[in-house]
């Protein structure tokens, strides 16, 4: 397979690396010389230049002759123009979009359609749909998507208090599209028999090909479905105002009348620009997640539960590490 990649980046140079190391024809672009110097370690072809230039794409990319064009720059503009131009010649595309707004499109056609999308990555989408499924779901560990129809994998663990437990495999009523295709123990991976007797601890790792079905699965496992079901989650503090921090306030604030939320916010200006945004229900607080003084006076020891949602990776390792060690339940 021929693959244009678009951006040298970080995301883009490990892309272009696990292409190359299985055999695919790689063509990579960036401006940035430093981006340009690194990939040039690859197996590949390497073009300084903008990474949305028809010209540059069709005489010297090859992108004519390509079967696949990935867009994933840090600017989400070169990456949309970039797929429209690619699907015009034929290929398929993969976009990087990290603002979610850009797809927001309240007509017909499909905003990816208009593009010339066939498929989007939005960072921020992702990490909130994760966040929300460990919110609303805890007890599944994970809730993978493969590329195969619409089969899922499910990774949930048993509480002593799961009607599942002491009963064998084939006595547990499970959804019709779904399997339970491993079981972890202590002593191990097995899979499982149909007689197989199901333990407290057990992590089942389940396929699932029709995800209306999950809520049947939930019953018949007994995992918990809501915020409040696992640890009684009545406190939610947020580290940061991006996008991701946001949805997930308005989210939690509008679905669940109980819980308390809070979102942090050093700069003042912005915390009062965000406070006019939000649900009445949510408290903006002007702070630093890492100041432990702060985080002490506004009750961090009260926390259920922790969320650090800010732009910088270590800052919220940091502001995690410093919540857990003041008190608050999970992070």
């Amino acid at each position: 397979m021929r693959v244009v990649i678009a951006g040298a980046g970080d995301v883009g140079y490990r892309v272009a690396r696990d292409l190359v190391n299985r055999g695919h024809g790689v063509s990579i672009i960036d401006s940035d010389p430093a981006a340009i110097k690194r990939a040039q370690g690859l197996d590949a072809q390497v073009i300084q230049g903008h990474a949305a230039a028809p010209k540059l794409l069709v005489e010297q990319s090859g992108l004519a002759e390509a079967d696949l064009f990935i867009g994933v720059t840090g600017n989400d503009m070169v990456n949309i123009l970039g797929c429209t131009f690619a699907k015009a010649m034929g290929c398929r595309t993969i976009a990087r979009v990290n603002e979610s707004q850009l797809l927001d499109w309240p007509f017909e056609p499909d905003p990816q359609a208009v593009f010339g999308l066939d498929a989007c990555i939005c960072p921020d989408e992702l990490a909130m749909h994760r966040i929300w499924q460990i919110l609303s779901r805890p007890a599944l560990t994970r809730l993978e998507h493969f590329s195969v129809g619409k089969l899922r994998i499910l990774e949930v663990r048993l509480d002593d208090s799961s009607p599942a437990v002491g009963r064998t495999l084939d006595s547990v009523k499970l959804p019709p599209h779904c399997r339970v295709v491993l079981v972890s123990r202590d002593e191990g991976v097995i899979i499982p028999r149909s007689e197989e007797v199901l333990l407290p601890r057990d992590r089942l790792l389940v396929l699932l090909s029709d995800v209306h079905e999950l809520e049947e699965l939930s019953e018949s496992l007994g995992v918990p479905k809501e915020v409040t079901g696992e640890g009684n989650i009545k406190r939610l503090m947020i580290a940061g105002s991006t996008q991701v921090a946001l949805r997930l306030a308005e989210q939690v604030a509008r679905r669940y009348d109980g819980v308390q939320v809070y979102l942090v916010e050093p700069d003042r200006a912005r915390a009062e620009e965000i406070s006019e945004r939000l649900p009445d229900d949510v408290t903006v607080l002007v702070g630093s997640p890492t100041d432990r003084h702060f985080l002490r006076e506004e009750g961090i020891r009260h926390e259920d539960l922790f969320v650090a949602a800010t732009e910088r990776e270590d800052l919220n390792m940091l502001s995690c590490l410093l919540a857990k060690r003041e008190g608050a339940r999970r992070t």
